[in-house]
C-alpha cells in the first residue's frame, strides 16, 4: 500500500475518533495542499479538468480553559482558496472555490489539549485538533454560506517532509459538499 493511501486511512480513523471526542486544542498554521479538483455547478459535484492545482490556507483556532471548571472558550478563523476547484455563483458566474470560516467565541465543555495518536504502520506520532463553525464564500455575494468542519494534524517533524495534514468539509450554502483532505505540500501546522 502506498504512503498516501496509508495516510488517508489513518486520517479517516483519527477523524472519526476526533468527531466522537469533540476535540479542541490551540492550533494554527498556513501553507498549501493539493487541490480537490472539484467543480460545483447547479449544486452538483463533479471533477475538474484541471490537474495538480493547489489549495492555500491560513488559520488560527484557540481553546482557553476557564479556571476551576470543565469549560473553555473556543474561537478561531480559517481562510481557504482552492485554485483548482470552481463553483457557480448564485448569479451564474464561475469562480474559484474560496471561503472565510469563523468560529465565534463559544463556551464548551473541553480539555483544551491536543489529542495524541500513533500509527504503527507509518511509524508516525501526531497531535490533532478539530473545530466546527460557519463559512462565507469569497466573494460574500457569491451565494449563501453554511457550516464547516476542520481537522488539523501536526506530526511534530520539522522540515519539508513533516507530514502535517488537514481535512475540510463544507455543508449547506453555495459550496455544499466541498471537501478536501490530505497532507500539506508546504507550510506548517502547529499544535503546542
Amino acid at each position: 500500500m502506498n504512503i498516501l493511501k496509508q495516510v488517508k486511512l489513518v486520517f479517516a480513523a483519527v477523524l472519526m475518533a476526533v468527531l466522537l471526542a469533540g476535540c479542541y486544542a490551540n492550533v494554527s498554521g498556513g501553507g498549501w495542499m493539493y487541490s480537490a479538483n472539484l467543480d460545483i455547478v447547479d449544486g452538483e459535484l463533479g471533477y475538474s479538468d484541471e490537474e495538480g492545482g493547489k489549495a492555500t490556507f491560513g488559520f488560527n483556532f484557540t481553546c482557553d480553559r476557564i479556571p476551576d471548571s470543565k469549560y473553555a472558550w473556543v474561537q478561531g478563523h480559517l481562510t481557504y482558496h482552492d485554485h483548482g476547484s470552481t463553483f457557480e455563483t448564485s448569479k451564474g458566474k464561475i469562480k474559484k472555490v474560496a471561503f472565510q470560516a469563523v468560529l465565534p467565541p463559544k463556551r464548551v465543555k473541553a480539555k483544551c489539549a491536543p489529542y495524541f495518536g500513533y500509527d504503527e504502520e507509518l511509524e508516525l506520532a501526531y497531535f490533532y485538533g478539530y473545530f466546527k463553525g460557519s463559512y462565507t464564500p469569497i466573494p460574500p455575494n457569491a451565494g449563501d454560506g453554511g457550516e464547516f468542519s476542520f481537522f488539523a494534524a501536526d506530526s511534530g517533524i520539522q522540515g519539508p517532509d513533516k507530514m502535517d495534514a488537514i481535512s475540510i468539509e463544507l455543508e449547506g450554502g453555495i459550496l455544499d459538499g466541498y471537501t478536501n483532505e490530505g497532507m500539506t505540500g508546504g507550510g506548517n501546522i502547529h499544535l503546542p
